[in-house]
């Protein structure tokens, strides 16, 4: 069930809301002028106004709704508790106070609910500006997805909705809060989860969709479609890396525990391997025959290692071990197993064990979980850069194009670029160094979604790998995990900056040359802007570093890291190559 955002335009009432009744004094003073309300974040509206036309005001009393939510001698307030009324037009009303007596209340205003610019980091790209287009448009359509709690459905926590269908989703909502942790205040972000973790059942159980009509669970338990991939134990050590919240960690710990513990006793065959559906495994059409799913296997092998990561920050030094055994176990199965040595990939295991022989985007997830080898991996990478399987004008398709079902328009899960497997995949090359790679593959994607955004306006659910245009079929304005590009790839992968809040770290590895960086990047306690000029590819590097903490920065200009400390108030400097003569 859709509903109605706070109200989208002003609208000034032309006469005063105060009426005097029987028995009550009337005002002793002029209302305030010119009350302007406009949403800051998705549960906070600046409320603000002019002094009245004459007399001194004591203090201000504002009304949201005709109920009085605060009293100050400021002009300005926020108001931080809009979230339960939200569902409908916010209407403010101010009124002015002169010594003890009661003073007239202003015209009644609507909150403004323009997505907020502030709060929101501010990339810049002298010669791509279509980049920053497409990225701020993610914003603008994801803040038409934000959904609240209700009586009915007894959710924890305003959240982003997928926009498929009145259901809230796993996988969805983990790669919308891998882009939504950008801008954290502004937007619901890993606090989403908690909408799943309070619909957690006794044995660890989650539900892959949740119906936001009533809160209940679509599928059964013995549905072969009933879990999604099982992400929130990887999403919440990203998310930590951005917030250094270990408050949280602890909180959550025992819900990733319960969660993977449920999918090991209910999900995982005889030999070790774990199996799903198409459904499940969100790759719906996908042409598939599996009995033991590579993808599963390997997103608990993920689950596993980033449990015990979070386990080590929490200082749960029993736990940490014993999901390190769980992670090494996973990692020897699928190298033993999943392996093909001759065709240099994994592949899914029919119910023989032999290999079901389709190569799928499913192939890539063990590099995310960082179970491959050296030599695995650049096999694999082999795949993923060759022309007739996934290197096509938009990289990197979910079917390989030498298959037989592959589908030029996409498909669905028959070819079509997906975000949520193309950014894994990205991730994934990551992890084994292959930041090149995972740079021409970002560059890639963003192009292809440009063009299409410029020709059509919005973003889509899936691409086609052929061309530049919608993949078919495919949803339109789908932000949903479609943000995943424009937002995170765009500052992580191109712009090239990452950030670790419980180090007070900035890592920038820069490629392009035109002037680019971006602006209020906040993590952590961090408020932090970067600025590159423009350049020549292996020449110095000029760099205008703000900040309003002091922070270490790792930065890779293309000849090699170098690490400076960054004092409170930021920092100017140039980089030179070495490997280039001295200038005189």
């Amino acid at each position: 069930m859709k509903r109605t955002s706070i109200a989208l335009s002003l609208a000034f009432v032309a006469t005063s809301c105060h009426s005097t009744r029987p028995g009550i004094a009337p005002p002793s003073g002029p209302a305030p002028q010119n009350v302007v309300a406009r949403a800051i974040a998705y549960d906070r509206v600046l409320v603000r106004w002019e002094a009245p036309a004459s007399g001194s005001p004591t203090e201000y009393v504002v009304y949201r709704d005709g109920a009085q939510v605060a009293r100050t001698p400021q002009r300005e307030i926020v108001d931080g508790e809009v979230a339960a009324a939200s569902a409908a037009p916010l209407r403010y009303e101010v009124a002015a106070r002169f010594g003890d007596g009661p003073g007239a209340r202003s015209a009644s205003v609507e909150a403004l609910h323009d997505r907020p610019r502030d709060g929101i980091p501010e990339p810049f790209l002298a010669e791509h500006p279509h980049w920053v287009d497409l990225y701020q448009k993610a914003w603008d359509l994801a803040w038409t997805k934000i959904q609240y709690p209700t009586a009915k459905n007894r959710f924890v926590s305003p959240y982003m909705d997928e926009a498929f269908n009145p259901h809230t989703f796993q996988w969805d909502t983990c790669f919308m809060v891998l882009f939504g942790r950008y801008a954290g205040g502004v937007f619901p972000g890993i606090h989403s989860f908690d909408n799943f973790y309070a619909k957690q059942h006794d044995d660890g159980f989650i539900c892959r969709e949740i119906v936001e009509e009533d809160g209940s669970d679509f599928f059964t338990t013995d549905s072969d479609q009933a879990i999604n991939p099982p992400l929130f134990a990887w999403v919440e050590w990203e998310s930590y890396r951005f917030t250094g919240d270990k408050d949280r960690l602890k909180a959550v710990l025992p819900h990733l525990v319960s969660y993977f513990r449920w999918i090991q006793d209910h999900r995982r065959r005889a030999n070790g391997f774990y199996w799903t559906s198409n459904l499940g495994s969100g790759m719906d059409n996908s042409p598939r025959q599996a009995d033991g799913w590579i993808d599963l296997t390997a997103q608990q092998a993920l689950a596993a290692l980033s449990i015990a990561k979070i386990a080590d920050q929490v200082e749960d030094a029993t736990t940490s071990e014993t999901f390190r055994y769980e992670y090494r176990l996973l990692k020897d199965l699928v190298n033993e197993k999943a392996w093909d040595p001759e065709d240099q990939i994994y592949y899914d295991l029919a119910a023989d064990g032999s290999f079901a022989k389709a190569k799928t985007a499913a192939c890539f997830w063990p590099l995310l979980a960082q179970i491959p080898s050296l030599t695995q991996a650049a096999g694999l990478v082999y795949h993923l850069n060759d022309p007739k399987e996934f290197r096509r004008p938009h990289s990197f398709p979910t079917l390989s194009a030498d298959h037989p079902q592959y589908d030029p328009k996409g498909g669905y899960w028959l070819g079509a670029v997906w975000p949520p497997t193309w950014f894994a995949t990205v991730k994934g090359l990551e992890a084994y160094g292959l930041t090149d790679f995972a740079y021409d593959a970002t560059l890639n994607h963003l192009e292809n979604l440009s063009a299409v955004f410029q020709s059509t306006g919005t973003i889509y659910e899936n691409y086609s790998p052929e061309k530049a245009m919608p993949g078919e079929p495919a949803r339109g304005d789908f932000v949903g995990w479609s943000g995943v590009g424009p937002i995170a790839a765009l500052i992580e992968n191109v712009i090239g900056v990452q950030v670790s809040a419980p180090r007070n770290l900035v890592q920038w590895r820069i490629r392009l040359t035109e002037e680019h960086g971006i602006k209020h990047l906040r993590f952590g306690e961090h408020d932090v802007s970067l600025r590159c000029e423009k350049r020549v590819a292996g020449g110095p590097c000029h760099l205008t570093i703000e900040t309003e903490k002091p922070i270490t920065l790792v930065v890779d200009p293309g000849f090699g890291p170098h690490l400076v400390d960054i004092p409170a108030g930021g920092a100017k400097f140039t980089l030179k190559n070495p490997a280039l003569p001295a200038e005189d």
